[in-house]
């Protein structure tokens, strides 16, 4: 594989998933997180992380 195939590839996977990641800027954006309640944005964070495969 290519750089230009390399390029492509990465092109295609935004594509594929931006109504999915606008989604998911839009939800984490709609929690409110002032200075010393972050926790519910963190919670999002970690759980997303997790359904990705991610471990802490």
């Amino acid at each position: 594989m290519n750089a230009i195939d390399t390029k492509q590839e990465i092109l295609d996977a935004v594509d594929a998933n931006f109504d999915a990641q606008l989604a998911t800027t839009r939800d984490f954006v709609a929690i409110p997180s002032t200075r010393g309640t972050e926790g519910p944005c963190q919670y999002m964070i970690g759980d997303l992380l997790r359904q990705r495969g991610y471990e802490h």
